[in-house]
């Protein structure tokens, strides 16, 4: 970025405008690469003094693809960050699964920065996970990120969701007594069993999802297959299948640091963040059937939601 700056002063060195341009403000006349001097036939003295005129605005920050006041994209990580999500939304979309993203320069061009800008978009997105960079090879992507939709009451462990083969494995399968706080969600009594299992999903080796669900007890669950999915298998299904009628469900999202359970099931580092999902569902008589808690690992799922 060019920032002409001009001054009224006489008997002054224009070589050495440059420098004391950047030396009255680094905050206001950055990377000055030339200067307007205006000439005028006042007398030196004392009181003579640098005043630098308001910078014309950058070409660049005018486009018109921008509205408002954007100088802020006047610095480089700031437009590394337009066009990281402009990228990072393509890549969810499953785009450059078959073939390496395309090059620097027809980035660049795309996007009207420079090289450097979409250096640093390429690096971000590395440190995120979508893609990898390779000699030789170029810049590929690291893996499918699975969509989710959420116009329909079915579940992360939907295999029809999934791009690649899923397989499930049920950690734990126990009945036990509700734990007060249960039993109040639920609408039970504290002395009445319920049904509590966690799975885990994974596709080629990746853990994915780790589910916690509590069923009340007068709901007769059998245990979920293992192994391939091959169909849905996801507790809507199940409730289903087992002759329960599903009415609605809440469900709430976010975003939380995972503990060392689980990162270690989700083979994650401990404190990285996982998506959290927490469901209730109820029958059409607005009767609470289960509780559920879900984490996923972020790097594999984009939540998608129509209205």
């Amino acid at each position: 970025m060019v920032s002409k700056v001009g001054f009224h002063s006489s008997g002054v060195n224009p070589g050495s405008l440059p420098q004391r341009a950047r030396r009255w403000s680094a905050g206001v006349v950055v990377g000055v690469e030339e200067a307007s001097v205006m000439h005028t036939n006042l007398p030196n003295h004392p009181g003579s003094r640098v005043v630098p005129l308001p910078p014309k605005e950058s070409p660049r920050c005018t486009a018109t693809r921008y509205s408002g006041s954007m100088s802020h994209l006047r610095r480089r990580h700031h437009r590394a960050r337009i066009v990281r999500d402009a990228l990072r939304a393509v890549l969810t979309e499953g785009s450059w699964q078959d073939r390496p993203l395309p090059s620097e320069s027809c980035l660049a061009d795309q996007f009207n920065v420079g090289r450097n800008v979409v250096r640093e978009a390429l690096a971000l997105l590395t440190a995120e996970g979508f893609i990898d960079r390779q000699r030789g090879t170029g810049t590929i992507a690291r893996h499918p990120v699975h969509i989710v939709a959420r116009n329909k009451l079915r579940s992360m462990l939907d295999s029809t969701a999934f791009k690649a083969p899923v397989e499930t494995r049920v950690l734990h399968w126990e009945r036990h007594i509700a734990a007060p706080i249960q039993a109040h969600t639920l609408q039970i009594p504290q002395s009445e069993e319920v049904l509590f299992f966690e799975r885990l999903t994974h596709t080629r080796n990746v853990p994915l999802t780790i589910w916690s669900h509590i069923v009340r007890g007068d709901v007769q669950l059998s245990r979920p297959p293992e192994g391939n999915v091959t169909g849905p298998v996801d507790l809507y299904t199940m409730l289903e299948l087992n002759g329960a009628e599903i009415g609605r469900s809440t469900i709430r999202i976010s975003a939380v640091a995972a503990d060392q359970g689980i990162a270690e099931l989700l083979a994650i580092s401990p404190g990285s963040p996982v998506l959290t999902e927490y469901r209730t569902v109820f029958s059409p008589k607005d009767r609470p059937l289960s509780i559920s808690t879900g984490y996923f690992r972020p790097d594999y799922f984009s939540f998608m939601t129509e209205l």
